[in-house]
């Protein structure tokens, strides 16, 4: 965990995940075109190369980044790494199911990204019966806040994450508009009873479905 102040706020964060469920951000000067070969450990020639490009936007998954169109173990580890966080067998191997989900992401002159957004600048305004509470993201995302006059319990979680907007028992759910994407976010907690303190929880997911969450204090109603 880290202690960390936002704009005089201390905040406790304590978790940020991703999600990559479409994984896809900056234009990549790179080799668009589909993906046709199978490759595993042995395999060599362009479609390897063009593998390793494509995976070497992302140092989390391949860290090495070496392009030498040879698919040895590191390849290997980093195919399997893909298809974890796309919800495929990691085996290492691109058969036909790691190709159809390489060439949906190239067939929108993307690479990956599976940072969530950063969030900071927290702002509360509270009232008597509602509160705003504003933030900004480093990259374009939607939003929501789960709230409850109960501590939240992230009871949940998992290696994935815990998803956008999943139910939390006893909370309820405020959200941006959900065909919008800012880095500027605002959302409206109405009627809330007053002299009540309040746990909240905010989420954020990017336009490739990286998800940032972050759980600050509580805040109490006048």
């Amino acid at each position: 965990m880290k202690t960390t102040n936002i704009l005089g706020i201390t905040t406790i964060i304590a978790i940020v995940f991703f999600l990559m469920v479409g994984a896809m951000t900056q234009v990549f000067a790179a080799d668009f075109s589909p993906f046709t070969q199978s490759m595993s450990t042995g395999s060599r020639g362009s479609q390897v190369t063009k593998l390793q490009a494509f995976l070497a936007a992302e140092p989390i998954i391949y860290p090495s980044g070496s392009t030498d169109g040879k698919f040895g173990p590191m390849t290997r580890h980093a195919v399997a790494m893909f298809q974890d966080f796309m919800n495929l067998v990691p085996d290492g191997y691109a058969g036909r199911n790691t190709l159809a989900e390489l060439n949906r992401i190239n067939a929108t002159n993307r690479v990956l990204d599976i940072n969530p957004p950063a969030m900071y600048n927290l702002g509360q305004q509270i009232n008597s019966n509602n509160a705003t509470i504003t933030w900004t993201t480093d990259t374009p995302a939607r939003s929501a806040i789960i709230y409850s006059s109960s501590p939240l319990q992230l009871y949940n979680l998992n290696d994935k994450g815990m998803g956008f907007m999943n139910n939390y028992s006893g909370s309820n759910v405020a959200m941006t508009d959900a065909n919008t994407y800012g880095n500027s976010q605002s959302i409206n907690l109405s009627g809330l009873s007053s002299n009540t303190t309040y746990y909240y929880l905010l989420e954020s997911i990017d336009v490739s479905g990286n998800l940032g969450i972050v759980l600050p204090p509580s805040f109490t109603t006048k």
